[in-house]
């Protein structure tokens, strides 16, 4: 990101040998939260600064694991190395800092109702078509973010409430 306020900002890819990383292709395009970004809760240390907090708009930065793959596909359909969630209807993704399940995807159907605030993953504009979830504030601190993913954008420019997204063919 040019700036933690950018939207617009480039996604690098790097793979590990050995010790060593080394990137991988070329740069993505990509879009940022509607407010840019603010430190996350990953693997790095607490860096000072602007921290991400939950409804604020930024994506986190830092450094993150990733979790579950998600999409519309069914599974066994796709190669991939993550596990993967085939949606449905009954897939949340909660964000209600006081929910047991703050921060987690769960299908509505298998857990008992104890959130006021969530995501629906099944959306009529595809956004979430193909994602992966971003291992951001795990294990969950209340009112630290939730429910960041990779995702599809709507278009360039177009800011997230906290995601990073970009098109489909990256």
């Amino acid at each position: 990101s040019p700036n933690n306020s950018s939207v617009k900002a480039k996604l690098f890819k790097f793979e590990k040998k050995g010790k060593k990383w080394r990137q991988v292709g070329q740069p993505h395009p990509v879009n940022l939260g509607k407010k840019g970004l603010a430190w996350g809760r990953g693997v790095q240390s607490v860096k000072p600064g602007l921290q991400k907090k939950e409804g604020d708009q930024r994506s986190p930065a830092g450094i993150f694991r990733f979790g579950t793959a998600f999409g519309y596909a069914e599974v066994g359909t796709l190669p991939l190395k993550l596990p993967y969630l085939p949606i449905t209807e009954a897939q949340l993704c909660i964000e209600d800092s006081n929910s047991p399940y703050y921060n987690q995807l769960v299908d509505a159907a298998q857990v008992q109702q104890e959130w006021t605030a969530r995501e629906n993953m099944m959306r009529r504009d595809e956004q979430y078509k193909w994602g992966i979830f971003v291992k951001h504030n795990v294990p969950a601190e209340p009112e630290s973010g939730s429910c960041i993913f990779f995702h599809l954008w709507r278009k360039p420019g177009s800011g997230t409430l906290g995601c990073t997204a970009m098109e489909e063919e990256n």
